[in-house]
């Protein structure tokens, strides 16, 4: 009998793993897929499908492959309960600028074009948020997306204030598009009356952005990716961080990370450097974690070996 249970647990380590494990590499969007439409259910259903969006879009802009998918997959599957219950404690009556008013706060507010800058908005936030993020830590900041992809309704802009109110810095996705966006305007011009200037950080992902030291702003005629709503906002010359051949190759993979540090620096309020040695470490962390659970197994595919083997030669 024991042996019989030896050599079941050998098969299964050394013959139905490794299957198992390609069947999920192969499915694993399916997969991971699936969870997600499982986790969706224990959320009320007027807020599935704004999740569901939300969700299906960090799956498909997550870095790696395969299992790291079902991995961010599980992770919101196992909080989607504690996020359901949060969602049907409130009233339901409240409307979402009052849910906004008392959410904690944000680490920035993303505001960005939506007929152009949509995808781009979604990697950056992810990218951002995954950046130095402990292995224990789903995110590394909390930022929240404009809602001008929302439909307009009366308590729309009040739902917009309410969340510019809670967020500390405020990141401009700058193109020609965002400049003739009336909502990305708004939002400019709300960050300027009630924050300071210094709070705002301008991404470029399409156009041009020119100073002039004569007049102390920006040239009007050069650049055509900022609203005009920043006229004269500026005492000297604003950093702006350079997007526009943002993942356009894998070869531009480093310079990518190095643009997302130059970002990511002051929502941590930590010194670009010293954020980027705690980029690399949580990296190596993970690493180290993926190594141990590998030796894990192979330790115990060997145990299984050997006690098989000596059990074939016990009399």
């Amino acid at each position: 009998m024991k042996v019989i249970i030896v050599l079941l647990l050998f098969l299964l380590n050394t013959v139905l793993m490794p299957l198992l494990v390609e069947l999920i590499k192969e499915r694993s969007i399916d997969i991971a897929t699936a969870m997600i439409k499982l986790a969706l259910r224990a959320l009320p259903s007027d807020h599935r499908e704004r999740y569901e969006e939300e969700w299906l879009a960090e799956l498909d802009i997550s870095n790696g492959r395969d299992v790291s998918k079902i991995v961010l997959a599980a992770r919101l599957l196992v909080s989607a309960p504690a996020l359901g219950r949060v969602l049907s404690r409130k009233d339901r009556r409240r409307t979402m600028s009052e849910r906004l008013a008392t959410a904690g706060s944000y680490d920035a507010f993303l505001s960005y074009s939506h007929a152009i800058d949509s995808r781009l908005a979604l990697e950056l936030r992810h990218e951002l948020l995954q950046f130095a993020r402990p292995w224990h830590r789903r995110h590394s900041l909390r930022i929240i997306s404009s809602a001008t992809n929302l439909a307009a309704t009366p308590d729309l802009w009040a739902t917009i204030e309410a969340t510019l109110g809670r967020a500390k810095y405020f990141i401009l996705l700058a193109s020609p598009q965002a400049a003739q966006s009336r909502w990305v305007s708004r939002e400019v011009a709300w960050w300027l009356a009630n924050r300071s200037p210094e709070r705002m950080l301008i991404v470029l992902t399409s156009g041009t952005i020119e100073w002039s030291n004569q007049d102390a702003d920006f040239d009007w005629i050069a650049t055509n990716a900022l609203p005009a709503t920043l006229t004269g906002a500026f005492s000297a010359e604003p950093r702006w961080v350079d997007f526009r051949t943002f993942g356009a190759d894998d070869s531009s993979r480093q310079r990518d990370l190095s643009t997302i540090a130059d970002l990511a620096a002051p929502l941590h309020s930590l010194p670009r450097d010293a954020l980027v040695d705690a980029h690399v470490g949580s990296q190596r962390q993970i690493r180290r974690i993926i190594w141990a659970c590998i030796a894990g197994l192979s330790a115990q595919s060997i145990l299984v070996a050997v006690l098989l083997v000596l059990l074939l030669r016990a009399p």
